[in-house]
């Protein structure tokens, strides 16, 4: 087992050698090499070794920011809370990541009286528990031994991640998950349960956020151009809303300090403090996100495809969480136009107090289907052609336009807009009545 997991792209390998053989002269093990022993494969060695670590030092770069696999291996970091970020160049760190310090390293060549330094190992220290390191014989003196280059970095991730919880500091609630068929009736009612997290936004007004456990899954469907091809994917864990944003939400996050743009505090068309906020743009979710992670310390964002169609299936294959179809009494859509054999049920014309109709999928959350529609971080593909299968965001140049996702379906919209694999591309200055979102926050 090694004290410190350090991730970095391959094309630094040179560049973070001064680095190892700093914290290997403290006394710590690092691994770093990636050599793979006989009957291993590159994903096991990497699992095993991530998993192990006491302590994951991120490298970012020019080159490492692109990587899908470095984005993986510190998503494991923040999860557990052991994540301890490097800046080597002046890179732009990824969002999810960047309310966590980062030592810089800019220009360094080795040299032992560089301040950040000392900061960096203090973070160590932090993490690991020790007022030293540790001194063990087995661990190498400081020398840093050849090794044969890894191979290429693989372009999807492969890592299995695994959810690290203080089980005694996470409370869990009950909830109600219901079974359709294809007609709308009730076939199977049951209990679940789920761990979550509370974030107190001020005076009486808090947010939950979900345990979602990793896992995999087929994401699209064969049912429009836009959902096809199914494709496998990998997401790892991660805490989600219980509930789409409500104004009071909204306006509690729309008074923190700004960072970007400005919002306005009560945009919504329909009012209620529990009513999901909506006419709100892409771009204003994320700066609600950039006020929410810069407050409290906590790395919030809009969640990715990936991980919103996997945490709406809840380890489902069904059109919808709730089986074949879905009906009025459970789902907030246009009910005059149902899906499947479903009778034709109340269109409300209006949105619903967040978690009023009762029941939940099988996570633990409210309000997958219908409602508002529901922004994610991704800019809009018109297929799934060439989709990664990873769990982060899907941005590159290949992307039409600027436009970004939205999932979900939303109030005023048929059943069939509905379903889990339905997806919505808008411009990310769009502001509609239908139009919302819902968090993920990264560690706990």
């Amino acid at each position: 087992m090694a004290d410190i997991f350090l991730s970095y792209s391959s094309e630094d390998r040179e560049r973070i050698r001064p680095l190892i053989q700093s914290l290997e002269q403290r006394g710590w093990s690092v691994w770093w090499d990636r050599k793979i022993p006989p009957g291993k494969t590159y994903d096991q060695v990497i699992e095993q070794a991530l998993d192990e670590a006491r302590c994951v030092v991120v490298v970012w770069s020019q080159s490492s920011v692109q990587s899908d696999w470095v984005k993986v291996e510190a998503d494991e970091g923040m999860n557990r809370k052991i994540l301890v970020p490097v800046l080597i160049d002046e890179a732009r760190i990824p969002l999810a990541y960047r309310r966590i310090q980062a030592a810089r390293l800019i220009g360094w060549q080795g040299e032992s009286s560089h301040h950040e330094l000392e900061s960096l190992f203090g973070a160590i220290f932090a993490i690991l528990g020790e007022a030293e390191p540790a001194k063990e014989t087995t661990r190498r003196s400081g020398q840093i031994s050849e090794v044969p280059l890894p191979p290429p970095e693989p372009a999807k991730a492969k890592v299995t991640q695994k959810p690290q919880v203080n089980k005694a500091a996470a409370p869990s609630f009950e909830f109600d998950v219901v079974t359709l068929d294809a007609q709308g009736n009730v076939t199977e009612r049951r209990k679940g349960r789920a761990r979550y997290f509370i974030e107190d936004l001020g005076p009486g007004v808090k947010l939950e956020v979900v345990e979602i456990p990793g896992g995999e899954f087929w994401m699209g469907s064969n049912e429009d151009d836009w959902e096809k091809p199914p494709h496998r994917v990998k997401v790892s864990p991660f805490l989600m809303g219980k509930y789409q944003v409500t104004q009071a939400q909204w306006r509690a996050v729309a008074a923190f300090p700004k960072v970007k743009i400005g919002l306005k505090p009560d945009p919504s068309r329909f009012k209620g403090d529990n009513l999901p906020v909506e006419q709100v743009s892409w771009e204003g979710a994320v700066e609600f996100c950039a006020r929410l992670s810069q407050k409290t310390g906590r790395a919030y964002r809009l969640p990715s495809e990936a991980e919103w169609e996997y945490a709406a299936r809840a380890g489902t294959t069904t059109p919808f969480a709730f089986g074949e179809t879905i009906t009025p009494e459970i789902v907030n859509y246009n009910g005059e136009r149902p899906y499947a054999s479903a009778p034709k049920g109340e269109y409300r014309g209006k949105t619903v107090e967040v978690g009023s109709l009762g029941v939940a999928n099988a996570f633990g959350l409210f309000d997958m289907h219908g409602n508002v529609w529901e922004w994610c971080e991704d800019q809009w593909h018109d297929s799934y052609n060439d989709a990664p299968n990873y769990g982060r965001a899907w941005e590159d140049i290949s992307a039409t336009g600027s436009y970004r996702v939205g999932r979900g379906g939303g109030w005023n919209g048929s059943a069939v807009r509905c379903r889990t694999a339905v997806r919505y591309g808008g411009a990310p200055g769009d502001r509609d009545g239908y139009l919302g979102f819902r968090l993920v926050r990264v560690g706990r």
